[in-house]
């Protein structure tokens, strides 16, 4: 679903598969749950909460499973995966 121009104040928005372009979201809980990526365009984001969830979760606690359960070399495989996706697309 696309959303424009829309304002979310104190409610729960789960992103999965919808496109978000110039919205503005105030005291929400932000759910990405791992499915359909969302398109996010000059929105902005205040004092909002952010929770991953299902596939989404589960690759988080992955990733925290491989940095600290692999020594130093699963600690520079998170460390390679941050820095690419702090590269812009």
């Amino acid at each position: 679903m696309q959303k424009v121009g829309q304002t979310f104040a104190s409610t729960t928005e789960f992103l999965d598969g919808n496109e978000y372009l110039d919205c503005t979201f105030s005291d929400c809980q932000i759910v990405f749950g791992g499915g359909d990526l969302p398109g996010i365009v000059n929105c902005q984001f205040n004092n909002c909460r952010w929770q991953f969830a299902n596939a989404a979760e589960r690759t988080l606690n992955f990733m925290r499973q491989v940095y600290h359960g692999m020594g130093a070399g699963g600690a520079d495989i998170v460390e390679a995966t941050l820095n690419a996706i702090r590269q812009p697309l």
